[in-house]
Formats: structure tokens, C-alpha cells, sequence
């Protein structure tokens, strides 16, 4: 029986910037980019390679990079008050190695009620 550490390989593989997944974007009829895994019928596809890495750098985001989150989350998402959206506290971004940022941060929203339904993760 071969016996291995488990801990090595997975550090090794978390560590190391990997791309592995490969995603088509391919235009659909309306004009509006579809995603998919099988290739694009015709030739205008584009390929996508998904990066799997830890982030190459974790900071508190500054105050633009939230404003500029949630002013697309209000235009993306059916609330009942776009305008109610508050931030409930510190929002932090994760920028990957290729680039890649994501934002972190709780925000809370009014119901059609008119209260404030609790704080969300939002990404």
C-alpha cells in the first residue's frame, strides 16, 4: 500500500496558479454571449481559460471599488428598493494572479414591507 501526504499535495496544488478549466464564449442569436463547456458552432467563439489559484493578494477594498460593486449589483438584481442597498461592513477585494478580482461585502436591502431584511454576503 503506498502511502501519501495528503497535506503536500493539496498545499502544492492550492499554491501553484493553475488554469484548468476551459470555457467557450460563444454568441448567441439575440446577440448576447452564451458560456459553455462544448466549443462554439461557428468560428466567432472565444476560448476562456478558468483560473484556479489562491489570491495573490487579500486587501480591505477602498471606497470607489464599492461603490462601483454596488452600483452594479443595484442594475443586475431585482430589488424592491435599489436605492435602500447598504453596505453593513468592511468589504474586501481578492486579486488573483491573472487578474482576476472579486469583492466581498455584506449589504442589506429594504423588502417591499419597507424594512431592512438583514445583511447578505454579496460577491
Amino acid at each position: 500500500m503506498i502511502k501519501i501526504n495528503k497535506h503536500f499535495i493539496i498545499d502544492s496544488f492550492i499554491t501553484t496558479p493553475v488554469f484548468g478549466k476551459t470555457v467557450h464564449k460563444c454568441p448567441s442569436m439575440d446577440g448576447k454571449p452564451v458560456y459553455q463547456q462544448a466549443e462554439c458552432a461557428e468560428t466567432a467563439g472565444e476560448i476562456l481559460k478558468i483560473e484556479i489559484a489562491k489570491p495573490s493578494e487579500i486587501r480591505k477594498a477602498t471606497p470607489e471599488e464599492v461603490e462601483q460593486c454596488l452600483s452594479l449589483i443595484k442594475i443586475r438584481y431585482k430589488y424592491k428598493d435599489p436605492d435602500s442597498l447598504e453596505l453593513e461592513s468592511d468589504a474586501y477585494i481578492s486579486i488573483y494572479p491573472g487578474g482576476r478580482k472579486e469583492i466581498l461585502m455584506r449589504i442589506n436591502g429594504k423588502n417591499s414591507y419597507g424594512a431592512y431584511t438583514g445583511a447578505k454576503p454579496a460577491y
